[in-house]
């Protein structure tokens, strides 16, 4: 168990009764990167947490300070009960629980795609449908471990590709099976790596 950070400011119920209200939050470092704030209100104040690191920036809520009630770890939480809920909730946040169960194709496609919306990319829809279409159908319960070369040569074969746009009328559902496609997908194939 963590030993308590110390701060004079924050420790006691009678010592954060002194404090003036402000508008910002108290903050006492806890690790590096790392904090445990208290923001004093009317009524009593509240733990707060804040990671900053590698990039990462969150803050969360911890819940209401013992400034009025005696601590219970629920309802009103103490000094070193916020500062060990503010430990657990870094963990969590730097080491995300591991998913349960296999790492599957639906899995993945649902990472890219939160990736995909959160840089901005302007064609999320057409990706969306692709992947609804094309990938998810066949390959959505594989495991991604057991994809081979040779699985996504034969997926790549097997996969109907639709006509793009609606130039003349065209339906952009009805499937280009010709021998021109067929040639591209194996071209596309051969630029697969083999399996060793």
């Amino acid at each position: 168990m963590a030993r308590t950070v110390r701060n004079q400011k924050l420790d006691t119920r009678s010592a954060r009764a002194k404090l003036p209200s402000k508008k910002s939050p108290y903050w006492v470092s806890l690790a590096p990167g790392c904090a445990l704030g208290y923001r004093k209100g009317s009524k009593g104040g509240v733990w707060l947490a804040k990671i900053v690191r590698d990039g990462l920036r969150r803050e969360t809520a911890l819940g209401t300070a013992d400034d009025v009630l005696d601590p219970d770890g629920v309802l009103a939480i103490s000094y070193p009960q916020a500062q060990t809920k503010a430990r657990e909730w870094f963990e969590a946040v730097v080491r995300p629980a591991e998913p349960a169960g296999p790492y599957t194709v639906r899995q993945a496609v649902a990472d890219y795609l939160d990736w995909f919306r959160a840089t901005g990319r302007k064609s999320i829809k057409e990706t969306e449908a692709s992947v609804n279409a094309f990938i998810l159908p066949r390959l959505g319960d594989e495991e991604v471990p057991t994809l081979t070369p040779a699985r996504l040569r034969k997926w790549l074969g097997k996969s109907p590709r639709h006509r793009q746009g609606f130039a003349r009328g065209r339906d952009s559902n009805r499937t280009c099976a010709t021998p021109r496609t067929t040639r591209k997908r194996r071209a596309d194939a051969a630029l697969l790596p083999t399996a060793s």
